[in-house]
């Protein structure tokens, strides 16, 4: 499988992916690309997103499947309609055509846990749609490779999201109560 094109250098990518160096192309495959995202980083080292890809890199081994890039969303929420992820859109745009925007070949995301990925009922639906509109997509997170063709698994990820997008807001109640007690402490 040759998944890199005839001109690498002139091809531009966004800075939210990095491609992996020296991937040899005859022994791919299952290329994937390894997606992480943070809502906070706090630190500003972007720590939290390296770990997850990490881990990803692992899986992916796990499963035979070789990760071409990283496609990161460092400090970025995924609960927020407004807030555009540049890293989950060029996965969604690649998705459409097997490809990178520079035409590195990809069938597929490996994610820590899918709420790395999906917060909101829209992005998941957005994601199984382009992702089943092709065949041989594969997808999978830190337990190990999910069918998103079966419609009972497409249906357990709907409740996931769901179950996710709660946990944000309660955690966001209690950050803005906390924040409130102290100022009234004051």
């Amino acid at each position: 499988m040759t998944g890199l094109p005839a001109e690498k250098e002139s091809a531009q990518l966004p800075s939210c992916i990095r491609l992996i160096p020296g991937i040899d192309w005859r022994r791919v495959t299952t290329p994937v690309v390894s997606y992480s995202r943070i809502s906070d980083d706090g630190e500003n080292d972007e720590h939290g997103v390296r770990n997850q890809h990490r881990r990803n890199s692992l899986t992916a081994q796990r499963l035979g499947w070789t990760v071409v890039a990283e496609v990161t969303d460092n400090d970025i929420t995924a609960a927020k309609a407004d807030v555009v992820r540049e890293g989950f859109e060029a996965i969604i745009q690649g998705l459409r055509v097997d490809m990178l925007p520079d035409g590195t070949k990809f069938v597929g995301v490996v994610t820590a846990v899918q709420d790395r990925a999906f917060r909101r009922a829209t992005d998941y639906e957005r994601f199984v749609d382009v992702f089943i509109d092709r065949p041989g997509h594969v997808f999978a997170d830190h337990r190990g490779p999910l069918d998103l063709y079966s419609e009972t698994v497409e249906g357990m990820g709907l409740v996931g999201v769901v179950i996710s997008k709660m946990e944000a807001r309660k955690i966001s109640r209690r950050l803005r109560d906390f924040h409130r007690d102290r100022i009234m402490d004051m």
